[in-house]
């Protein structure tokens, strides 16, 4: 009777767990623009970069143009709407510079987002003196 009730709930926790992940999975689509840069923060937050000899900034910011800038040329290519160049005909742009500029928003606030997770928990360690400096 015992392993009756345990399968029970774990079932019920199951079947429970599995709701949720799928009303958390249907809200994703109506989450803000900007929701993304929390990911990135918590990205920061975990990731070792102690061990990295590279920018935070740097990475962040070339993850988020790649991202942006090629995510919106595919979008771009495949509607075949050309919504690009009307929105910089209206901005007096060419297509590559708002595609572009679409790229550095993306690449700055990605960046942004990962120096400040990493900041958030990084702790510089403290100079090493030299016996011959102390002296």
């Amino acid at each position: 009777m015992r392993a009756t009730t345990n399968n029970l709930r774990a079932s019920l926790a199951i079947s429970v767990g599995l709701a949720l992940l799928i009303i958390l999975v249907k809200q994703l689509a109506m989450l803000p623009w900007w929701s993304f840069t929390v990911v990135v923060f918590a990205f920061g937050l975990a990731l070792p970069h102690r061990r990295w000899n590279v920018s935070a900034f740097g990475i962040g910011f070339l993850v988020g143009f790649v991202v942006w800038a090629g995510t919106n040329t595919l979008y771009s290519t495949l509607s075949q709407a050309d919504l690009f160049a009307k929105v910089g005909s209206v901005m007096g742009l060419h297509k590559i510079v708002l595609l572009l500029a679409s790229g550095l928003i993306g690449g700055l606030l990605t960046g942004l987002a990962l120096l400040a997770g990493k900041s958030a928990v990084y702790q510089s360690k403290p100079a090493v003196r030299s016996m011959a400096a102390a002296e």
